[in-house]
C-alpha cells in the first residue's frame, strides 16, 4: 500500500516539475525572440533576436534574417492571377517540385531535392520541399542546404527560404522549422 501511495506521490511531482519545466522553457524561448510584421503583406514571424532582420530591398522580398554562421531565412511575397481560384491540392505536388527544380537549376550550378511533400503553413495547405544546391561564383563554391515553403492566399504566392552552408544544415534544420511554424497570416 505504502509503495503504492509513494508512487503515484512521485508521479505527481515529476508532474509539477515538468509542467514548471515546460512554462520556463517557453517563457525563456518567447522572451529571446523578435517579432517582424508586415503590414503590407499581412503576416508576421517570430525570430531569435540574435539574428539580423532586413525588411525587403525589393519589391517582392518581404523579410529577411540572418545569423553569424549565415544561416538565412527569408519570405519573398508575389501576386500570380493565375492561381485564384486554384488550390494547391489541385495544382498537385509533381509540378511544383518539377517547375521550382526548373527555376532554382537556372540560378544554381547544381540542385538536387531530397524530400518533399504537402504541409501546413499557419493551418493553410504548402508545399515543403528541402535541397541541396551548388553555386559557383568566381573562384568559389558554394555547398549549401535549403528548405522551402510556399503557399497561396488569394492570389498571393507567399515562399518562405531558409538555407545554409552543408556543413551547418543538420544543426540548423530544426531551428528553421522551429522559426518558420510561428509564421502567421494576420487577416
Amino acid at each position: 500500500m505504502y509503495n503504492i501511495l509513494f508512487n503515484k506521490f512521485k508521479l505527481y511531482v515529476e508532474k509539477i516539475i515538468f509542467s514548471f519545466l515546460i512554462c520556463f522553457i517557453i517563457f525563456n524561448t518567447a522572451s529571446s525572440q523578435s517579432l517582424f510584421k508586415s503590414e503590407k503583406y499581412k503576416f508576421h514571424i517570430r525570430y531569435p533576436e540574435n539574428w539580423e532582420c532586413y525588411k525587403g530591398e525589393n519589391e517582392h522580398l518581404a523579410f529577411e534574417i540572418i545569423n553569424d554562421d549565415n544561416a538565412n531565412i527569408n519570405i519573398v511575397v508575389y501576386e500570380d492571377e493565375s492561381l485564384i481560384g486554384r488550390t494547391i491540392d489541385e495544382i498537385g505536388i509533381d509540378n511544383y517540385i518539377a517547375s521550382i527544380s526548373k527555376s532554382m537549376k537556372s540560378k544554381y550550378s547544381a540542385f538536387e531535392v531530397l524530400e518533399y511533400y504537402i504541409t501546413y503553413l499557419d493551418n493553410q495547405t504548402a508545399y515543403y520541399l528541402m535541397a541541396k544546391c551548388t553555386n559557383k561564383t568566381l573562384n568559389f563554391i558554394y555547398h549549401y542546404g535549403v528548405i522551402i515553403y510556399q503557399t497561396f492566399k488569394g492570389n498571393s504566392v507567399y515562399t518562405i527560404t531558409a538555407g545554409v552552408d552543408n556543413e551547418y544544415f543538420n544543426y540548423y534544420k530544426p531551428i528553421f522549422i522551429n522559426i518558420i511554424s510561428t509564421f502567421v497570416f494576420e487577416e
